[in-house]
């Protein structure tokens, strides 16, 4: 299996210590963890040649969750040349409950290793890919054939009288993995038909749920899908059906360049405000499938966010403990506003531009609840783009301005600057975690840029 995931460059990963996680330190420090893979793991998947830590969710004095990917310089077994776990470190009151349900669960087989690895010393339990606790669905992954009938059974233009779908050049690429949480997935083969001949590619995507959530993500897609295919200039992408005993939800590709390379391309303007008349057209949808989100749901996970953040970073408690009573305090001067459809996490990475349409992707945070969140939330990502030096501070925020402007002509509605200082503060905090779960080099320094950058924004 191929994996695309993205890796970052790292040695260790500071934190606060925590007595109730005593392997924490360990499974955080890349040399040291590097040898604990060595003696631990079986066969040829001791003898990797690199390891990166990819990923981090940390509850203090409650659980870790840390993703590493393994490199090898040949092909393993299980196929492929790298190799994705997790580690989840419990206290000492957790560990043995879960490391005994461990033993008797039934695993994905990988040949030549075990598919749990049980590290009693440091009080956790490391699951090898496609193996995760919570993300049941990944075991399809194990059997080509049952993907291929998969395909077989949604792709209705390639019937299996007609088209024979090949199990053999089958190949996966993880495009995400979040573990216990949701596995992106791209499918890539061919189908040959049966009586001419004719070879065409295939690709679709997988996304794999560890919760309920696929469900109501597939009936949201299904009415987008509905509701964009007479647009002329959105596009989102077809989804092909749910397998609600797998959690899986199958959809089509949509085509299109990565918004991020138009931004970067100083003077091209025209993306912003195509992107800002496409998410407009977005919120124009009406649909029951989305569950509702109330403001103080909002405040609660910024809240959250910002306990978590000062648990990381305990000498930012007091830039912390300003943007929450800002956010506190401008929560209460908003004005009920009618709830619209909303993406939930739109930003630069869920656009695609193709021609004269823009597609708009990943919508597992799909709500009705304020439209006005989503354009906070793509001013806020254009911030940290200053931030990361990737756009200087006259042009990004020149594109910002250039988005809102394009939003309000296609609403016809005025935009508060309370309001959107608001959600672009609000924003900007949910996005001071990114560097530290995606274990940036110089997490910290990142994550305090952008908390002052939100607390200079709020206040």
């Amino acid at each position: 299996m191929a994996q695309g995931w993205q890796s970052s460059v790292n040695q260790r990963v500071e934190l606060p210590e925590d007595a109730q996680l005593p392997g924490l330190a360990v499974m955080l420090d890349q040399d040291l963890v590097a040898s604990v893979f060595s003696e631990h793991l079986d066969g040829q998947y001791a003898e990797f040649g690199r390891s990166e830590i990819r990923y981090v969710r940390y509850k203090r004095s409650t659980s870790c969750i840390i993703a590493y990917a393994l490199d090898y310089p040949f092909d393993l077994p299980a196929g492929g040349r790298q190799l994705l776990l997790y580690g989840k470190l419990y206290t000492d009151a957790d560990y043995e409950n879960a490391a005994a349900k461990a033993r008797v669960h039934r695993w994905i087989e990988l040949p030549g290793t075990r598919p749990v690895v049980d590290l009693p010393e440091q009080r956790c339990l490391m699951y090898l890919f496609p193996n995760d606790c919570v993300i049941e669905g990944l075991r399809l992954l194990s059997d080509p054939k049952k993907i291929q009938r998969l395909l077989y059974q949604y792709l209705e233009q390639y019937p299996e009288t007609r088209w024979r779908i090949s199990d053999r050049k089958l190949r996966l690429v993880v495009t995400r993995y979040k573990p216990e949480r949701r596995a992106v997935l791209r499918c890539e083969t061919r189908a040959v038909n049966r009586r001419s001949g004719e070879r065409q590619p295939l690709s679709v995507y997988l996304r794999i749920y560890g919760d309920k959530r696929g469900a109501e993500v597939f009936a949201v897609q299904q009415s987008l899908w509905d509701y964009t295919k007479t647009s002329k200039t959105l596009t989102v992408p077809k989804p092909l059906g749910y397998l609600p005993d797998r959690e899986l939800l199958l959809m089509e590709t949509i085509q299109g360049r990565p918004l991020l390379e138009a931004l970067t391309d100083r003077g091209d303007t025209d993306c912003v405000t195509c992107t800002a008349q496409a998410l407009a057209e977005l919120h124009r949808h009406v649909t029951a499938a989305a569950t509702s989100k109330q403001i103080a749901e909002y405040l609660q996970e910024a809240i959250a966010t910002a306990q978590m953040l000062e648990s990381i970073l305990p000498h930012a408690k007091d830039e912390l403990n300003g943007i929450g009573a800002a956010l506190l305090t401008s929560a209460r001067a908003l004005k009920a506003c009618p709830q619209a459809f909303a993406h939930g996490d739109f930003y630069y990475g869920q656009v695609l531009l193709d021609g004269d349409r823009v597609g708009i992707i990943d919508f597992d945070r799909a709500h009705a609840g304020e439209a006005l969140a989503d354009v906070g939330n793509f001013c806020a990502h254009l911030r940290n783009l200053i931030l990361e030096g990737r756009l200087s501070e006259t042009y990004g925020r020149h594109l910002e301005n250039v988005f809102v402007e394009a939003y309000t002509e296609a609403t016809g509605r005025q935009i508060s600057p309370t309001v959107l200082t608001f959600w672009t503060g609000l924003c900007l905090l949910m996005l001071a975690v990114g560097p530290f779960r995606r274990v940036e080099p110089l997490w910290p320094s990142k994550t305090e840029s952008i908390i002052q950058q939100c607390l200079s924004t709020l206040t």
